[in-house]
């Protein structure tokens, strides 16, 4: 039989760890109320350092759009939050104080800056909110096409 778990401390406060059969989940004290919620994966040292590798693009660059939505997509498309949270939403909210509605849209209008790179000698948007309404456009090519007329209406 596994020994009982026994209470560690770090930086994000008191960690239960479980041992034996139950290493992959782990006991965190809720924010609000007090309760424990369990965690389901923990992350392996590979998404470790993909996470702080994201975070920190996050934090040096919240007004460079196209960095911090790269960042945030491979946080939520390889949910590297789930050591620490529940959904993507609740890591957006409680990490960078920002819903997961407007963690999406930035998350798209960087999908859109990435697809009209490939095109020569046309400058890229310059903010957020040039790209993106070009988010609900399904495919790069329309997109690029797009993103040509808007440039040609305003000349």
């Amino acid at each position: 039989m596994p020994p009982l778990t026994i209470p560690q401390w770090d930086s994000a406060g008191l960690l239960w760890q479980a041992v034996g059969a139950l290493d992959i989940l782990r006991l965190v004290p809720a924010h609000d109320n007090g309760s424990i919620q369990l965690y389901q994966a923990s992350l392996t040292t590979r998404e470790q350092r993909e996470l702080g590798r994201a975070e920190r693009t996050i934090a040096r660059g919240l007004n460079s759009f196209l960095e911090v939505g790269l960042a945030l997509k491979a946080i939520r498309d390889q949910r590297l939050y789930c050591q620490q949270y529940d959904t993507f939403e609740e890591y957006c909210i409680r990490r960078w104080d920002f819903s997961r509605i407007r963690a999406y849209q930035i998350c798209a209008a960087s999908e859109v800056v990435a697809d009209l790179s490939t095109i020569v000698n046309i400058p890229l948007p310059g903010n957020e909110a040039q790209a993106r309404p070009m988010a609900c456009l399904k495919t790069a090519k329309h997109r690029r096409r797009a993103w040509r007329m808007a440039r040609s209406r305003s000349a």
